[in-house]
């Protein structure tokens, strides 16, 4: 009888160590997964930034290789309403 107290304060300390480790990692975890949901990423020309495309290649203009842009985007900027539905008074 006496034998069980430690044992069930010891797997008491592990379990509250586990819960502790996971939860920094979930964490971790959910921050980059909203920092991926708050930029943009897309492939452009150095000479020609017209061109987009949304895997590495070339560009079909010039033939250079396309580079790696990310673009962190704002609630802003993701709604744009055109000037002629706006009404002023």
């Amino acid at each position: 009888m006496k034998t069980k107290w430690p044992v069930l304060i010891f797997f008491l300390a592990v379990m509250v160590f586990a819960l502790a480790c996971t939860s920094d990692s979930t964490k971790t975890k959910r921050s980059s997964e909203i920092q991926k949901a708050d930029t943009e990423v897309y492939y452009t020309c150095t000479m020609h930034p017209e061109v987009r495309s949304d895997k590495p290649g070339k560009c079909p203009i010039c033939g250079m290789e396309l580079v790696k842009k990310e673009v962190k985007v704002s609630d802003t900027t993701k709604v744009v309403a055109p000037a002629d539905t706006m009404k002023t008074r």
